[in-house]
């Protein structure tokens, strides 16, 4: 495996599982409301994902929701994750 590996997860939701389990890091990328001006680059990390996922932060909110908390309970949660807007 490549030190970065760049997935197009498109909507793809439990198929991502396998990246969580495999890396250290994750990265990513998707539409977030973060209720700021346009070209605003927004970052959540670790453990805030799910709290403000689950309020309808992420307008792919219900299946990457899904695959975060699949990830923690199956403890295949990288140590570090973040949600970056861009």
């Amino acid at each position: 495996m490549s030190e970065i590996d760049i997935i197009d997860g498109g909507t793809t939701g439990m198929d991502l599982l396998p990246y969580f389990e495999d890396n250290d890091r994750l990265i990513i990328v998707d539409a977030v409301n973060f209720d700021q001006d346009p070209g605003f680059i927004g970052i959540i990390e670790n453990d805030t994902i799910l709290q403000q996922i689950n309020s309808k932060l992420s307008l792919h909110h219900l299946g990457l929701a899904d695959v975060l908390s699949s990830a923690q309970l199956l403890d295949i949660k990288p140590d570090e994750i973040n949600i970056c807007d861009l």
